[in-house]
This record gives C-alpha cells, structure tokens and sequence, in this order.
C-alpha cells in the first residue's frame, strides 16, 4: 500500500544519509592518513639520514602507508556504490508510486464516466415512461370525451321520451274530454 512504500521511501532516505555521513567519515580519514604519510615521509626523512641501512624498514613503512590509503579509497569507493544502488531503489520506488496513483486516477475517472452514463440511461428511461403515460393520458381522455358524449345522447334521448310522453298523455284527454262534449 501507498503507507508501506512511504515508509520504505523514509527508511532508504534515512539509509542514504547515514551513507552519505559515513562517506564524510572515510574522507575525513583520508585526509588523516595524508596527514600521516606525510609524518611517515618526514620520519623516512629522518631515518634515511639517520641509518641509511634501515632501507628495508623504511619501504615497510612506505607499503604500510600505500595499503592503508588504498583502504581509504576502496572504503569511500564501497560507500559511495552503497549511495548509489539506495538512490536507485529510491527513484524506482517513487515512479511505482506515481504508477500507482496515475492508475487510481484511471479508474476513478473510468468511475465517473460509469455514473454519468447510468444517470443518462435512467434518464432515458424516465423519458420513455413519461411518453407511455402521456399516450395512456390521452388514451383516456378521448374514453371520457366518448362516455361524456354517449351520457350526452342518452340524456337527450330521456328528455325526447319524456315530452312524447307528456304529449301522449295530454293526446289521452283530450280525446277524453272530446268524447265527453259529444256524449252531453
């Protein structure tokens, strides 16, 4: 995860500067050892005046120096091969983290594009249902037109029986009273 490789980034920039300080420490020993040869090359200059047949001393002595400035050296060389290879491991891990977090971006904008195509669809879908209701509205509306209209025909039709009625029944008494007059 993102906090485990933090901190392994923590730990090998750590590592780096402890590196780095002992690199100051093996100069800083160099530079002793400079010091010391040239101490060694007075103190040969002295025993070469003193005892020119101590020859054989005196090359230990200039050997001696010779190894340990090697020392010095192949020891500044290690450290330095020590930085590198962390620096290394530190610059590979920075671009899987940043791997990591360009794919997290992918994948939350792959997530966006998912919701707004979803919220396209069921928008769709509710424009579709709002038309089948609109048609079942007007469906309906012109089955209420036809029953207002037969309702309609039907009332007109009662009040025609009605008046033939009425005319029937006002023909009924006259003729009654028409057959009264002729039988005073």
């Amino acid at each position: 995860g993102g906090v485990e490789k933090g901190a392994r980034i923590a730990e090998l920039e750590q590592l780096l500067s402890g590196a780095r300080a002992d690199v100051q420490v093996a100069r800083h020993q160099a530079q002793e050892l400079a010091v010391r040869e040239g101490e060694l090359q007075e103190h040969l200059a002295k025993a070469h005046g003193a005892a020119m047949n101590d020859k054989a001393h005196v090359s230990k002595l200039v050997v001696a120096a010779e190894e340990l400035q090697q020392a010095a050296d192949a020891h500044a060389r290690g450290q330095q091969e020590e930085i590198s290879g962390l620096q290394t491991q530190l610059e590979v891990l920075k671009r899987s983290s940043q791997s990591q977090h360009l794919r997290a971006q992918e994948e939350a904008t792959a997530a966006k594009e998912e919701v707004v195509r979803e919220a396209a669809a069921e928008k769709s879908e509710l424009a579709r249902c709002v038309e089948r209701l609109s048609a079942q509205l007007q469906l309906a509306q012109a089955q209420a037109a036809k029953v207002q209209h037969v309702q309609q025909q039907a009332s007109e039709a009662a009040a025609t029986n009605e008046a033939v009625e009425e005319a029937t029944s006002r023909a009924a008494r006259l003729g009654e009273q028409l057959r009264k007059s002729e039988s005073d």
